[in-house]
Order: structure tokens, then sequence, then C-alpha cells
């Protein structure tokens, strides 16, 4: 969702919502509340969004999706940059889980 893409964006650039807001022209509550999902930014403001992190709209609005990589049992978080790119959020082991991995690896 759009408020998630918004809080990996902002984490990201080590911003807070204060520096993000300022920056947009909404409040920081409006923010978190965008982050949050509760509130949807107005068509203006997610232009505004993306043009401050250097992305697209449609970069700002793609949900991201989880990949797995079961060779290494690893977890993706990604973002799909079009063009056939993907970006990696984050990458989560599945050790942190406490999932076991297959015999033999």
């Amino acid at each position: 969702m759009l408020g998630d893409n918004l809080r990996v964006c902002r984490l990201e650039n080590l911003l807070t919502p204060e520096q993000v807001a300022e920056a947009v022209g909404v409040s920081s509550m409006a923010i978190r509340y965008y982050e949050s999902n509760i509130w949807q930014p107005g068509t203006k403001t997610i232009a505004k969004l993306a043009a401050f992190f250097g992305i697209s709209v449609e970069q700002l609005a793609a949900s991201p999706v989880f990949l797995y990589d079961d060779e290494h049992a690893e977890i993706f978080l990604v973002r799909n940059m079009g063009k056939g790119h993907i970006q990696i959020i984050d990458k989560i082991s599945s050790k942190q889980f406490g999932l076991k991995q297959k015999e033999g690896e």
C-alpha cells in the first residue's frame, strides 16, 4: 500500500515524519496517518512525495512484494522499479523466525 511504501522511503532516507511533512507542506500527523494507511493523500500530495523521494508516482503507489529464496532460506522485501528491475528493501533470514532449512543445507 502507498502508506507502507511511504514509510519505507522515509526510513531508507533516514528522515523523520516531521522532515517529510515540512518538505511537502502537510502536517507530521498527516504523514503518520498516511504511513498507517488511515488516511490517503490527495493526488497533489502524492506527486510531491514522489518528487521529494526521487521516484515515480507509480513506484510510490506500487505494493512491495515478498520473495522467498529457498536455496538460502531468506525472504526479501522488494519493490518493482520498472523495466525488469527490482530494488531489495530488506532481507530476512529464516533463522530470525526460527525456521529450519531443508536437510542437507
